[in-house]
């Protein structure tokens, strides 16, 4: 589980206002929510403190709230779940965390890594990843950083489904359909041409009927 540290503070006042304020002095203002919390809770972070957090997350990372003294949501795990950006400026304008408890399974998209050289590349064979990412269901610390799939078995016209997936201990697969993660398939045939060389085309043959005929109706 990778984890990012970002220092929150609480917030004691709300409304447009003092979010402007916050906004001046180079702050965002946030809330923190979530279903073990009965009210959301007021938040706020250094914008440039959340560029350097996002810069180092992906879809698999958690945030790892730190307070200058104890809180309700101190050392608690969060994600960002939206973000809102000034359409000119580009600068925070408001972030929304989600409370993630440890102790209770989440749903993460996780990337896939194909893994091997397919049997079928000795025939032209050539590897179609149709899926880039999986969603899975696991506690937080099981949250792998990718799921491996080894493709080395593969000849040509065959495929590894979601459910053919050697998946971690702890983890499980969000849904039920059996969908296609990655196949082999055969290198494209070669263009036919029209026609052969020393062969006059279908087009070329008509012109040269035509032309033929033209000639004998002078003589």
């Amino acid at each position: 589980m990778n984890q990012v540290e970002l220092n929150f503070e609480i917030r004691e006042q709300t409304g447009k206002g003092p979010a402007r304020r916050l906004r001046s002095d180079k702050s965002v203002p946030g809330i923190y929510y979530g279903p073990h919390l009965k009210t959301p809770i007021p938040v706020a972070v250094n914008a440039k403190d959340l560029a350097t957090a996002r810069s180092k997350m992906d879809s698999t990372s958690f945030l790892r709230i730190k307070t200058a003294g104890k809180t309700d949501i101190t050392d608690k795990l969060a994600l960002i779940k939206a973000v809102q950006t000034d359409p000119v400026t580009d600068k925070y304008v408001h972030v929304d965390f989600y409370e993630v408890n440890e102790s209770e399974k989440i749903k993460v998209s996780v990337p896939i890594k194909l893994v091997g050289k397919p049997a079928g590349a000795a025939d032209g064979g050539i590897v179609e990843q149709i899926r880039r990412f999986i969603e899975i269901r696991s506690l937080p610390k099981d949250i792998p950083a990718k799921i491996e799939v080894d493709i080395s078995p593969l000849q040509i016209g065959e495929s590894i489904h979601v459910k053919g997936m050697k998946l971690p201990e702890g983890v499980s697969i969000v849904g039920t359909s059996n969908y296609t993660l990655v196949t082999v398939v055969a290198p494209e045939a070669e263009e036919v041409k029209v026609a052969a060389e020393g062969v006059p085309s279908p087009e070329a043959a008509v012109i040269g009927e035509e032309k033929k005929a033209a000639e004998e109706k002078k003589e």
